[in-house]
């Protein structure tokens, strides 16, 4: 698992100078929910891979554009509700096996 988050991240990030990111803001989201779901997978893991920066601006876009949750990542096939923004943001995650600090300002 921690190889698919390592080459995800990897992939998402080399797609990230496209004009349209709002399927990138989603997979973000998604690896951010496994590593937060996962006792397996500490947050450390992730932000190893995609700058703490870059992952709370995600949320704030996230957040901004839109007006009911979960629009951005509905339009996807593959969304799961056990995945849902409801359960987590990075600003009230509780830690499995990984005690980084979780606050965007």
């Amino acid at each position: 698992m921690q190889l698919f988050i390592k080459f995800s991240a990897g992939i998402i990030l080399e797609s990230w100078n496209e004009s349209n990111r709002s399927h990138l803001v989603a997979k973000l989201i998604c690896l951010d929910q496994l590593c937060e779901f996962s006792p397996y997978l500490p947050r450390s893991l992730l932000e190893s891979h995609v700058p703490y920066a870059i992952l709370c601006a995600v949320y704030s876009q996230y957040y901004s554009n839109s007006s009911t949750p979960l629009a951005i990542l509905t339009s996807s096939p593959r969304y799961s509700p056990a995945l849902s923004l409801a359960h987590a943001s990075p600003v009230s995650k509780q830690q499995y096996g990984d005690s980084t600090p979780v606050k965007c300002k």
